[in-house]
């Protein structure tokens, strides 16, 4: 994998997040709440190893480029898209600078749904 690769894969992944990107606001555990883009997915399927039988979930989630986030993000930081709130519960670097944030929807009063 070489420099040029690298390259590509970043500005696409800033492209992206300008072009197809919507206001995520991050409302980390502690600290000040900020806004960001991010690019939503409200139907991640994803597989699950470790069984045996191949197995699917799906779920929602929202990337970003890392970069962007004022401080890492951890897992119960939650975030609001789409006046919806969520509550991180997965942090998947992608290893180009984009993490994929694994998201539980909350209900009011922010408990699970």
């Amino acid at each position: 994998m070489g420099w040029l690769y690298l390259t590509e894969r970043v500005l696409a992944a800033a492209t992206s997040a300008g072009a197809f990107g919507e206001v995520v606001t991050v409302h980390p555990l502690e600290g000040d709440s900020y806004v960001i883009r991010g690019i939503f997915d409200d139907d991640h399927r994803e597989l699950l190893e470790g069984a045996d039988t191949p197995l699917s979930t799906t779920g929602t989630k929202v990337s970003v480029r890392a970069s962007d986030l004022a401080a890492e993000v951890e897992v119960d930081d939650e975030l609001e898209v789409r006046e919806r709130r969520f509550a991180v519960v997965d942090i998947q670097p992608d290893g180009q600078g984009t993490l994929d944030l694994i998201l539980n929807e909350l209900r009011a009063g922010g408990d699970p749904s």
